[in-house]
This record gives structure tokens, sequence and C-alpha cells, in this order.
């Protein structure tokens, strides 16, 4: 083909192009639109109370409403959010169409895990030119960082008080969480294998169903998931002790009382302590309960324990015993050991002699006087040990 044939090719080419319907041009002519919010370079927390005052809050998700300016001319518009800021495919993580010159995203069609929490995101929008059947321009590109900032605020136990029994733990609901995480441990560092337990609950509340050690100092935490499994902060930590079964709260020996003689055979009875499941007694010749060998050892259920004579165990005549009573739960967590005193009978030292036992002797008389009364019962009923054959 000559020179001359190649140029007037050219030129129709470029005539037919010109005169082709405004439908098939691939430019619009009207411009990007102007971004208005989320500021450029904001960080969104979700909280109304964040005292960060450069921070905006876009309550409960900490998800914004994106806004931009109306363009003269266009019928919609093409939102695009993406983890970058060259939006490739597989970082966009919402492109939505629509309208209006704002959206707010609902959950419905985001991409490659959403709005990831303490994450930057990138975004820009594109008008529609319906006479050029083209988008124009993408918008300069803004970008904000998402940090959903919502601390639950734990309301029991606080203060690093004393507990008498495995706490309910409590915190305030957060706006815009799906479920919440609690985490327990002795250690304030909560190190990964070292946490009594850790629970995922929707509730704000949560009471553990097994027991804690006893006589442990406790350290809890509570964060909050939202609607994409993104975590919140932790909350502040809050520390308690749980010691129940000590001090004012241990056991109280009632019966032998304390330094009773002539006993013959011994009804051991104390007082039961709230969240015990069971009491270990033990019946030795010493202060301490840990010292061998034993005339009683042994665990029960109740409150009291009847000295057996023809059981496993013996108690030899005008002997002084101690015997010691200690609370435990069904974990196995144990409170403090109770001690007390006595002496049994003997046939040529100290006879045996019943022991009163009920009505017991235990309020302050109005009177000076040696009449023993229960004023608490109409008919008393009257009780005393037994004595040997």
């Amino acid at each position: 083909m000559t020179r001359y044939w190649r140029g007037t090719l050219m030129l129709l080419i470029v005539l037919s192009l010109l005169l082709l319907p405004n439908g098939h041009r691939t430019k619009a002519l009207i411009g990007a639109p102007q971004l208005v919010s989320p500021a450029n370079g904001v960080e969104t927390t979700g909280n109304p109370n964040d005292t960060h005052t450069e921070r905006r809050c876009y309550p409960p998700l900490g998800i914004p409403t994106f806004a931009w300016e109306a363009v003269s001319g266009a019928t919609k518009y093409k939102l695009q959010v993406s983890t970058s800021g060259t939006f490739g495919t597989d970082d966009i993580v919402l492109e939505q169409e629509t309208v209006y010159t704002s959206y707010t995203p609902t959950g419905v069609g985001l991409k490659n895990g959403g709005f990831t929490n303490d994450t930057t995101f990138f975004w820009r929008v594109s008008a529609w030119d319906d006479e050029e059947n083209a988008w124009s321009d993408p918008s300069e590109v803004w970008r904000f960082t998402r940090h959903w900032g919502y601390v639950p605020n734990i309301t029991s136990p606080t203060g690093g008080g004393e507990l008498g029994l495995t706490p309910t733990f409590k915190w305030d609901a957060v706006l815009g969480a799906k479920y919440y995480q609690i985490q327990v441990s002795t250690d304030s560092g909560f190190p990964q294998g070292g946490l009594e337990f850790e629970k995922n609950t929707p509730m704000t509340s949560y009471a553990p169903t097994t027991p804690l050690s006893n006589d442990q100092n406790y350290y809890c935490r509570v964060r909050a998931y939202d609607y994409a499994g993104n975590a919140g902060d932790w909350s502040a930590v809050q520390s308690f002790r749980l010691r129940w079964g000590y001090g004012d709260d241990k056991v109280t020996l009632l019966t032998p009382q304390q330094g009773s003689t002539n006993v013959g055979i011994p009804l051991f009875s104390w007082t039961p302590v709230r969240g015990a499941a069971r009491y270990n007694i033990r019946v030795n010749k010493y202060p301490s309960p840990d010292t061998s060998p034993f005339q009683v050892n042994t665990t029960v259920a109740q409150t009291s324990y009847t000295f057996d004579p023809g059981g496993n165990w013996t108690l030899s005549a005008g002997t002084l015993y101690y015997w010691h009573v200690q609370p435990c739960d069904d974990k196995g967590n144990c409170g403090e050991w109770a001690s007390s005193y006595f002496q049994t009978c003997s046939d040529t030292t100290s006879p045996c002699l019943p022991q009163m036992y009920y009505p017991p002797y235990y309020y302050e008389r109005p009177v000076n006087n040696d009449t023993f009364v229960d004023p608490t019962v109409a008919v008393p009923t009257f009780m005393w040990g037994a004595m040997p054959s």
C-alpha cells in the first residue's frame, strides 16, 4: 500500500471516531466528586465518650458514613474503600453504587475481611455521566483509621477487696458489641496458658461453673467483639482476693466444748460455712492438724460426726485430744482449720459424765443467775453426750 493510501485510511478512521454517537465515548465530561467525610487522616472510634476530641465517633461501631458533594450532571456515584491506596482487587473491602451523596455501610457486601479494627482504609468516589455513559475520574483519595474504642467497664468485683465466694463477674454493655470475652488469672499479666479461665458470652455477666481456688489473688478483664469479629480494647484490670473459711468466716467448733473433761463418746459438731460442700475432721494428740498419728481422719458432708468406739478409730481413756475441722468446696479448695481440745474420761481418775449439748448456752443473760434457758424455742429438745458402756 502506498503512502498516500495509508494516510487516507488513517484520516477516515479518525473521522469515523469523531462521528460516533455520544454513548460510545468512554470518557465522562463531568468532574470528580469532592469528598466531605470522614475527614482525611481521622481515627474513628465509635465511642461518644472518647476524650480525644480530634477523633470522630461514628457510633456504635466506628465505621463511618461516607459523604461527598454533589456533581452537576451526575446520576449516581460509586464509592470504593480499600486497605491500600492502589485499590487492588484483593484490597477493596467495599464497592457500592448509590444515587445519594452519602453511604453508610450495613455489613452487607463487604469483601476481604470488611472493616477490621485498627486498620487504615483508603476511599474515593466516582460520578456517573449518563450522557457520556461513563464514570468520571475518581476523586482524590482520603484515608481513615478505624479504632473501635469502646471499653467495657467492670462493675463487679471492683476495688481489690476480699470475697467469700467465687463471684459473678459483671460489666456495662457496649454499643455495637456482639459478645464479650472475660479472662481471669492469678497473674496480672494474663499469660497464655496461665489463665484460670477465658469465656466468651453475649451477656454482660458471667458466673463461673467451677469454683476458683481458695486463698488466692485474682485479676479479671473484659473486652467486646463487634459483629465482624473485631475485638475492642481490654477494660481496666480489676483485682480481688478469694478467701472463704478463714478468720471470722471459718468453722466455729461447738461440741465438745473447748477444755471439756470427763468426755465419754464425743459428738463432734460445728457451724456450717457458706460455700463448703464437705468438711475434713481430724483428731490427734497435737495442736497441729497435720501431725500424725490420727485417732480420726475422715471427711463428711454434714456439720457433725459421732465417734464410733467400735469402728476404725480408737480413743484412750483419760487422754487429752485435739480435734480439727476444715471446710472444703466441690473442687477441693479448703479453708482454715479450726481446732479445740477435750479430755476423755477414765474410770480411775476422771469418771465419765454426760456432756450437755443442747440447749446451748450461747447468749448474754440479762441477769446474773444460774438458770440455763433458751428463750428462742418454746419447748426445747435436750441433748447430751453418750456414755461408754
